[in-house]
């Protein structure tokens, strides 16, 4: 117990870490939300893409 705030503050443990169970729910909306993520920073960064078209739809 005394070495919690030192491990804390080394970043050896993460107080609000959790752990996504696979295949879940939440877990594909976490992919979902990423997959979203990578296409807009692909457009904001110039891949190529007319920036005046409009944005694929993601999600659903």
């Amino acid at each position: 117990m005394r070495d919690t705030p030192e491990n804390l503050y080394l970043g050896k443990i993460t107080p609000n870490e959790q752990d996504v169970t696979p295949g879940s729910v939440l877990a594909d909306a976490m992919d979902r939300a990423e997959q979203c993520e990578e296409k807009l920073t692909a457009r904001l960064e110039g891949g190529g893409e007319n920036p005046a078209a409009p944005a694929p739809q993601c999600g659903k």
